[in-house]
């Protein structure tokens, strides 16, 4: 009798972890889906992504609890409260910002939601008397950049969202030490996921040494911050004395220069505005600065501006923001267009209301172009892609690719009137999830040079069609469809 109860204890003891499997971790895990599911139903933003998150939660909980609790909480827990009192205190504390109505811009009278826009997000506006410099290389940003940070004299405030301590990082790394060690205050961000891992801890000390405060930027606080991959800020923003500003689609790192030798020649645009832009643009900065540090920055506000240029304005976005400013931004800016809209973007997995205001644009007689990538980082977003090119292929919209390397830029041109040159993607995680920022310039001058730019993008770029797209093999079809279900994943 003793030796059967023996053996059946053992019995038991080794059947328990499956027991354990079968009776407790797969209902816990059912449960958790359940759970999930009602908080993608809350707080997912697009249909597409609750249907795609619920199906997951509910079918695949294993897989797709874990991959929620990291990716999938548009809204941060806490983060939205936290975030925003942290901007109000920011802005409570910097009455100087009142200094910028006196540069103050109407909008234009096709784009008058921008005023509503940006009163709902706490910045200025446009804001005349700026000189805008389009930048169209590598080389041409890079040396622009640092010939202004060569001409600080009080402060550089740097932002990116990729930083790399390669050749031209290295390059970078050194003038700002150079600046730090003669005076010039020296503000340095970048965002913990795309930068984690390409800045050495030396250098790092090295530049503390030097007197320059750096920092990671987290989107959230507190232990769960290095396991929050979603939320990231996509920023390039690089502000000199508050009267010089550089935004676009440039980070830092030698593959932006052309020196990948998997992508080869880099096509991206920068923006540099001397002149009141800057202001907003170094409150976009200073809010992060005080997200990630609670210290309010001493900057100049207004700095040393001239009193003739452009109207621009510098727009910055993100997931605390009381509206959808990035995606509303865009909706204004293709409603508003009466002849043209084109447009450039690495990334083209579009919202389903981008995708129907460019169906409209096209249906009430504009021309819509938009330039996207041959050779291409992301092999899924590419893979997607080809579901909205086929869909608006078929109503008329023209779709150019580009192969003579690797289009990263981001612009958007309307009309004659106004260009956007910044760091939004086409594709949710920019309109929803990161934190961007733009400058949109009433210039003349700009305009035209970036559509003779976009116009010899166009010439070395191929075609595409309908045609195409029906003649893809069924496999990638269906790939492509599968793929897509993601895209507000993507």
């Amino acid at each position: 009798m003793a030796a059967e109860v023996s053996i059946s204890i053992k019995q038991l003891i080794a059947d328990w972890p499956l027991e354990l499997i079968f009776y407790v971790i797969t209902p816990l895990f059912y449960l958790a889906g359940l759970g999930c599911a009602i908080l993608a139903l809350w707080r997912t933003r697009t249909p597409q992504g609750t249907t795609a998150w619920i199906i997951a939660l509910v079918s695949f909980p294993f897989i797709a609890v874990p991959l929620f609790l990291v990716f999938g909480r548009n809204r941060f827990i806490g983060y939205i409260k936290d975030r925003k009192e942290h901007d109000k205190t920011a802005e409570a504390k910097l009455a100087e910002l009142e200094s910028a109505s006196a540069f103050q811009a109407p909008a234009p009278w096709n784009l008058r939601a921008f005023d509503a826009i940006t009163a709902q997000t706490a910045q200025p506006g446009f804001l005349k008397y700026n000189k805008a410099e389009l930048l169209l290389s590598g080389e041409q940003t890079f040396s622009s950049m640092f010939a202004e940070i060569e001409a600080a004299r009080h402060y550089i405030l740097v932002q990116f969202y990729i930083f790399k301590a390669d050749e031209i990082g290295t390059r970078f790394i050194d003038l700002l030490i150079q600046k730090a060690s003669s005076g010039v205050r020296v503000y340095f961000l970048c965002d913990k996921v795309g930068s984690n891992g390409n800045i050495h801890k030396r250098i790092i000390e090295k530049m503390s040494a030097a007197g320059i405060r750096s920092s990671y930027f987290f989107s959230i606080k507190g232990w769960f911050a290095h396991f929050q991959v979603n939320f990231r800020n996509h920023r390039k923003n690089v502000v000199i004395d508050g009267r010089v500003v550089f935004v676009g689609g440039y980070n830092v790192g030698d593959e932006y220069l052309g020196n990948n030798p998997r992508l080869g020649a880099w096509r991206d645009t920068h923006v540099k505005l001397a002149g009141p832009g800057a202001m907003a643009a170094q409150i976009a900065f200073m809010k992060d600065w005080y997200w990630i540090r609670e210290e309010i920055l001493e900057l100049d506000w207004p700095g040393d501006y001239a009193t003739e240029g452009s109207d621009a304005l510098v727009l910055h976005t993100g997931p605390a923001d009381h509206i959808e400013a990035c995606s509303l931004a865009h909706l204004e800016l293709i409603k508003s267009a009466t002849n043209r809209i084109w447009m450039t973007t690495p990334y083209f997995v579009p919202p389903e209301g981008l995708m129907d205001a460019l169906t409209l644009a096209v249906l009430r007689g504009v021309e819509v172009k938009i330039i996207v990538p041959g050779p291409s980082d992301n092999r899924w977003v590419k893979l997607a892609s080809k579901v909205y090119l086929e869909k608006l292929l078929k109503v008329g919209v023209e779709f150019y690719q580009y192969n003579s390397g690797f289009l990263h830029q981001k612009t958007l041109l309307i009309d004659d009137d106004i260009s956007m040159i910044g760091s939004m993607n086409l594709d949710s995680r920019s309109f929803f999830l990161n934190f961007e920022i733009a400058a949109l310039v009433k210039d003349q001058g700009l305009n035209r040079q970036l559509e003779l730019a976009l116009r010899e993008d166009m010439l070395t770029s191929q075609k595409l069609s309908y045609s195409d797209m029906e003649a893809l093999p069924l496999y990638k079809k269906l790939s492509s469809r599968a793929v897509s279900l993601l895209a507000p994943m993507l």
